[in-house]
């Protein structure tokens, strides 16, 4: 009988409350093909809204809240989440998410099943419509970059996104971020310099 590959679905949460509920729905529909969601794990940074409340209120024996009250910020959290779980596979969605369809999960995973020397897989951003001048302007360097993804599929050019990654347990296992907000150049970066 085939082993199937573990995975624990992180969340680092900083007063998410408008879209906790959302995302951890999300995570406890996603269809598991050849893998077994054993956590979901939701990681406060000392919120002072409704979030750890909300995300509790989620009913699933696979969901666990861990709240210290403290602000650490989101590379701390991040290291926190890389020690306490220990699967095959962890999945990080940031917090404000949309999980796109119920196999999102499975498509991250897809990769590690072919390949044992991947160490990193990561999935692609579509902006909620901007409303803001500042969102409009977002997302429209978020259009931009994409298009440049879309020509350089071969190539050594950075292509992870921030928001959804997964990663394979012997590389998770050997990163600590640093504190700064370009997390997820620095995992790239990291599981290049690792060899996967």
């Amino acid at each position: 009988m085939k082993t199937l590959l573990t995975v624990s679905i992180c969340i680092p949460a900083y007063n998410e409350e408008k879209s906790i509920v959302r995302v951890l729905e999300s995570c406890t529909s996603q269809i598991e093909e050849n893998f077994l969601i054993e956590k979901i794990v939701v990681i406060s940074d000392g919120s002072s809204d409704k979030t750890v409340e909300l995300a509790k209120s989620v009913k699933d024996p696979r969901i666990e809240v861990i709240e210290d009250g403290l602000r650490k910020g989101k590379s701390d959290r991040l290291n926190d989440l890389n020690k306490y779980v220990s699967s095959d596979i962890i999945v990080m969605f940031d917090a404000d998410i949309s999980v796109s369809s119920n196999m999102v999960v499975s498509y991250l995973v897809k990769p590690f099943l072919q390949d044992a020397e991947v160490g990193l897989v990561s999935g692609v951003s579509k902006p909620f419509p901007p409303i803001t001048f500042s969102e409009k302007v977002v997302n429209t360097g978020i259009e931009m970059w994409n298009d440049v993804k879309k020509t350089q599929k071969n190539s050594d050019l950075y292509l992870s996104e921030g928001q959804v990654r997964a990663m394979r347990k012997a590389f998770y296992k050997n990163v600590t971020f640093p504190r700064m907000s370009a997390d997820e150049a620095f995992v790239f970066l990291a599981c290049m310099l690792q060899n996967f």
